[in-house]
This record gives structure tokens, C-alpha cells and sequence, in this order.
């Protein structure tokens, strides 16, 4: 039990109680949560997963980003680590809501569970992937734990509280991964570095504004499965088309072109 006295009640120095002051006593629960960890992530049922040790062949882009957060006074208070959609879901309590639907339901499709279909290359023949580079593209968000909050036993309350708010102090420890930070949110941009996920090779490249590059890429690992399959006559076919913004380039007449191109038969694949 607590004693909580009127601020009326208390002097104006040391805030102690006045004589003869008012107070109440109140009981007070109060509760410690370990920070998420990708530990307990479900590698069958993945949401944004992050690579412990990122290569070239697991990392959306390297180096990572190194991130920490400061105080108000200007001085570093913590660091940043990466971690899995999972994690943060978990943290948030939506473990039996939201997990619990991509588990139970998509995970196990038996058309085609989640874990492979977003992998696998379409089950066609040939394959043209036409999409935008090189705009400033949202990748991440930096989050810190609110500080405190009052919690009751209802069912509601424990799913709709918020558990985790974006860190708008956040800054980049360096420049070297070719990152921005703005307000929390972490942005790829033309000279962000990235791994091409065909040839390995280090490159520098960002997403169409929407979607991150290393997502728009995945067309890559579909193609070098076609060369490295010697057995098969499926192509696969790659136009990137820089400054093309996610939806606006339905009406980018360079994509006009090259759609143009490919009905007439000018373009074969």
C-alpha cells in the first residue's frame, strides 16, 4: 500500500506533507517485462524475420544500421538492436490474435504454406518483374517501451494498449550503412548499399517509395534459380525503372513502353 497525498497538501520545497495534510492509501501493482527477443521466433511462421548473423545471402542490406537514442539533454542513454515483426508482436500481446491467424491459417495451407509461396518463383513459364528504384523508401521503425501505463484486467485493455511508441530521438550511430533517420523511421535511399540477391555482388539501390528494395528483389533469387536449373526452359525477365513510384508508375509512360514492347513482340522473353 501506497500513500498518496493532495499536492495541495504538500510544501512547495522537499514535498513533504503539511501538517494535519489529506492522503489516501492506494495499492499499487506494479510489473517488470523483459525486453522481446527473436529467440522464441517461429522460423515456420516468419514475420519481418532478421538473420542473427546477417551474410550477404540473409542481410536486406549491409552493414546494418547502428542505431542509439538520446535523452533530452543531448546524451546517449541506450542502443538499438534489430528485431523480427514476431518479437514485437509477442511484446505487444497480439501472440493469440494476429500470430495465431498466420500460424493457424496461412502456415498451413496446403496449396501453398507462407513460409515457401513468398520464395518460390510463380508457377509459369516466363516471367516479367517491372518495378521502380531508387526513391526514399521506409524499412523500419524505431521503437522504445512507453514508459509507464495503467493496466486493469480487461480483455480489451490488454489487446489495444500500446506497449511499445515510435523513439523520435533516435539517431544513427554512423553514416556508413547509407540510411536516414527521420522522426523514428528509418529510410533507404539511392546510395543505401545492398546485396544483390543474384549475384552476390554489393550495389547501391532503394525501393519504389513503398516497397524496400530487398522485398521488390526477390524476382532476383527467381531468376538465378532458373540459371543455376539446368533442366528447365522457364524465364525470368527484370526491368528496373528508376524513380518509378509504386503506384504512379501505372502511369509512367516508360512503363507504357516496355508493356507496349512486350504485347507487340518486340520483347520476347
Amino acid at each position: 500500500d501506497v500513500p498518496v497525498v493532495a499536492r495541495f497538501d504538500t510544501h512547495y520545497w522537499g514535498m513533504s506533507p503539511k501538517k494535519n495534510h489529506r492522503s489516501i492509501n492506494m495499492r499499487v501493482r506494479v510489473s517488470w517485462t523483459p525486453p522481446p527477443s527473436v529467440k522464441n521466433d517461429d522460423l515456420n511462421n516468419p514475420v519481418a524475420m532478421i538473420h542473427p548473423s546477417p551474410t550477404p545471402a540473409t542481410a536486406p542490406f549491409l552493414p546494418m544500421p547502428e542505431i542509439h537514442s538520446i535523452n533530452g539533454k543531448g546524451a546517449n542513454t541506450t542502443d538499438y538492436i534489430p528485431l523480427s515483426g514476431q518479437a514485437i508482436l509477442e511484446a505487444e500481446g497480439l501472440d493469440n490474435t494476429l500470430l495465431k491467424l498466420t500460424r493457424e491459417t496461412y502456415a498451413k495451407d496446403p496449396i501453398g504454406p507462407r513460409d515457401r509461396s513468398s520464395n518460390d518463383r510463380p508457377p509459369v513459364k516466363r516471367t516479367y518483374a517491372i518495378y521502380g528504384v531508387n526513391l526514399d523508401t521506409e524499412v523500419s521503425r524505431v521503437c522504445r517501451r512507453v514508459k509507464k501505463y495503467v493496466q486493469d484486467e480487461s480483455l480489451l485493455e490488454k489487446i489495444t494498449r500500446p506497449r511499445f511508441k515510435v523513439d523520435k530521438h533516435a539517431e544513427l550511430s554512423s553514416d556508413e550503412s547509407g540510411h536516414k533517420l527521420e522522426d523514428g523511421t528509418l529510410f533507404e535511399h539511392a546510395g543505401t548499399p545492398q546485396v544483390d540477391l543474384r549475384t552476390g555482388e554489393r550495389i547501391c539501390r532503394s525501393g519504389d517509395g513503398s516497397v524496400p528494395y530487398y522485398s521488390l528483389q526477390q524476382s532476383q533469387v527467381w531468376a538465378k534459380d532458373v540459371v543455376d536449373d539446368v533442366s528447365s526452359d522457364d524465364r525470368v525477365e527484370i526491368q528496373e525503372i528508376d524513380g518509378a513510384e509504386h503506384r504512379e508508375m501505372l502511369s509512367d509512360e516508360r512503363f507504357h513502353s516496355i508493356l507496349v514492347k512486350y504485347l507487340k513482340g518486340e520483347k520476347v522473353i
